[in-house]
């Protein structure tokens, strides 16, 4: 299994757990694609909703930045419709796009899908400015489903808080971004993390999320995914645990390095970065025990091997190893709430 083999699955069981998950690689093999802006047709509101003149949104200069409602916390009175037309029937993943800020809520959204109805809510407050991803849900072809923004937001001090309706995406699509080259040609779970960070950077963000001078697309894909999580995540809200971010990368090492490495991030204060050595030796232990396990001719044929004793690779920009690999390509942030 590969990178996005084992995320995939990953990602589900945090899901269902009850994880906000924020995905720094596209997740699932849909190459369809429909996305939704909240002034393009198909997308539709019910209730009081108000225009934005925010300077952070999705989609192009000159656009509505995106709509608004208060909360509601007795009943739901406002609902943002957006109803794909679905070209081929099949699963899809299903992400919003959504401005963080002191004044969001646990916002409710509900995927009418095929399989039935069903609701998530994402703490904007907490985690936005990005593709945040709801699940995978089979959709029928044409414009059966659809996902709604909700402003029943029971338990909040209604106030000054609202609801925001902006961008809704269906499925993953084909790499678009040239680069002087032409475009890839493979479908985006197959393209690195820095042309998903590029497609979730929009107007009012720096293009250094996902582009540093002097680098690379390589050397961009190891460190765009730490930028995102950095900047789509509000430390302040919260603890300090409520938020775990994890990188998966399945080919540690070189010639006969085999094993766990974990990074850190030598931007960060020592503190933090004993807090992350701290976190990677973590999940290098729970790896190595039960890699080991299963070379008890319990899963493999081969020996499992935690030595790394040669071939480490260069560092990468912005980046350290540390001991044992947890990895690099498909880097997620994992969002637990306290609830």
């Amino acid at each position: 299994m590969g990178n996005i083999d084992q995320l995939n699955s990953f990602v589900q069981y945090c899901f269902n757990a009850g994880a906000t998950v924020v995905p720094f690689r596209p997740v699932g093999y849909q190459t369809e694609e429909v996305v939704l802006d909240n002034d393009d047709p198909g997308v539709a509101f019910s209730g009081a909703w108000s225009n934005s003149a925010g300077a952070i949104f999705f989609g192009q200069p000159g656009d509505l930045p995106y709509r608004y409602a208060a909360v509601d916390t007795v009943a739901e009175s406002a609902v943002a419709r957006y109803r794909p037309s679905i070209p081929v029937s099949d699963y899809y993943p299903v992400y919003c796009w959504t401005r963080r800020g002191t004044d969001r809520v646990r916002q409710l959204y509900r995927i009418r899908h095929s399989g039935g109805v069903t609701e998530t809510r994402v703490n904007h407050r907490r985690v936005g400015s990005g593709w945040v991803w709801l699940g995978a849900y089979y959709f029928e072809q044409g414009t059966n489903g659809c996902v709604e923004i909700s402003n029943y937001a029971p338990g909040e001090i209604s106030g000054n808080k609202v609801v925001v309706a902006d961008a809704i995406r269906f499925g993953n699509g084909m790499g678009d971004i040239d680069r002087g080259f032409g475009v890839s040609g493979y479908e985006r779970e197959l393209e690195s993390a820095r042309y998903w960070a590029q497609s979730a950077t929009q107007q009012g963000m720096d293009s250094g999320l996902y582009d540093r001078p002097g680098l690379n697309d390589n050397d961009d894909s190891v460190g765009a995914p730490t930028r995102m999580a950095d900047w789509m995540d509000d430390e302040t809200d919260g603890a300090f645990e409520d938020r775990i971010y994890l990188g998966f990368h399945s080919n540690a090492g070189s010639g006969s390095s085999r094993g766990a490495m974990g990074l850190y991030s030598t931007g960060n204060t020592p503190a933090r970065q004993a807090l992350q050595q701290a976190w990677a030796q973590a999940v290098s232990d729970e790896i190595e025990a039960d890699m080991e396990y299963l070379d008890n001719g319990v899963g493999f044929n081969d020996d499992w091997s935690d030595s790394i004793a040669s071939g480490i690779p260069a560092t990468p920009p912005e980046n350290e190893y540390f001991d044992e690999d947890v990895g690099r390509i498909g880097m997620y942030l994992i969002q637990v709430e306290d609830e």
